[in-house]
């Protein structure tokens, strides 16, 4: 998978009927197909959020494509010819594109010998209509992991370095990585209540 970008299709062979609180009615998605669009996050981080959609059983994915755009090139309101062409190619119900961001911090238990340490990852996941540009949801699944800092797993000094990553770098560490695979997995679960919020929405039932 390339660095940074890539592009995937997710089809859904059925409607997703979902039930909601209103009038105590089904919700039926008219959103059956969705591409992702782009990416910014290590690839491990973006090939857990596609493996869980494709275990999720509703979903298939295929790609990543060479031909990645900007999710904001794909907005409401006049596009370029990169945006038309780009649509042309991949027709869908909706585009996706994802961004992750870590943070990790040290704490010394009470009664306890050595440092903690933690790290967090906040994917945040943006949905467009394809037809329209329209945001349909733009949210943020977070992930957590923890780790024992011993001279083992960090080397002083820089050790901040060591823990957050970028695209390219080393295999992530057990802490980082949890927390990077917890993030998608929370991500995934949130794919059809989001489209099932920006539908009820858009029908003035929210």
């Amino acid at each position: 998978m390339s660095k940074g970008f890539a592009l995937a299709i997710l089809t859904v062979p059925v409607l997703l009927i979902c039930s909601c609180a209103t009038n105590g009615a089904s919700v039926v998605l008219p959103w059956r197909r969705l591409v992702l669009v782009e990416y910014s996050a290590p690839d491990w981080v973006a090939e857990r959020f596609m493996d869980r959609v494709r275990h999720a059983g509703s979903f298939e994915i295929e790609g990543p494509a060479e031909d990645p755009i900007p999710l904001a090139s794909l907005g409401e309101g006049d596009v370029g010819p990169a945006a038309s062409e780009f649509r042309s190619r991949w027709p869908a119900d909706v585009y996706v594109s994802l961004s992750a961001s870590f943070d990790s911090g040290f704490y010394h238990p009470i009664r306890s010998e050595g440092d903690y340490g933690w790290i967090n990852c906040d994917l945040r996941v943006a949905m467009r209509d394809a037809r329209t540009g329209r945001l349909l949801a733009n949210f943020v699944a977070s992930g957590y992991g923890d780790y024992r800092d011993t001279p083992d797993v960090f080397e002083s000094p820089g050790r901040i370095g060591r823990v957050i990553r970028g695209l390219g770098g080393p295999p992530p560490s057990e802490a980082e990585e949890t927390a990077g695979q917890e993030a998608a997995d929370a991500a995934v679960r949130e794919l059809v209540p989001r489209l099932r919020e920006a539908l009820l929405r858009q029908q003035g039932r929210l």
